[in-house]
């Protein structure tokens, strides 16, 4: 389950002190746990931000979504679907420029 996951994961990204970047980049911390949640993944709100952010990080540093999913579904020992959710949520709320074009939120 990936309430259990996060608890144990350790992020070296800081959690953010704002819900919304306010920059137009699409950042919105506030969505990202209420849609967490709509999708049943429960855990601490700053634990799911910081590895939230840290998929976004991954993803700059050039990996790919299903890479991503297989790490953590590996690493969480959760289900492909839960993991899958959580990196498409973390895309979506904490940074949609990565989002493959024509996406509409």
């Amino acid at each position: 389950m990936i309430t259990a996951a996060l608890a144990g994961v350790a992020i070296a990204t800081p959690v953010v002190a704002h819900a919304d970047a306010g920059d137009g980049s699409g950042y919105n911390a506030y969505a990202f746990v209420n849609d967490m949640r709509v999708a049943g993944l429960y855990g601490d709100p700053a634990t799911e931000i910081a590895a939230g952010e840290a998929v976004c990080s991954r993803i700059a540093a050039g990996e790919t979504q299903f890479a991503i999913a297989w790490d953590l579904h590996n690493r969480w020992n959760t289900s492909g679907t839960d993991t899958g959710r959580f990196v498409g949520i973390s895309v979506r709320d904490l940074c949609p420029q990565y989002l493959p074009p024509g996406t509409r939120l």
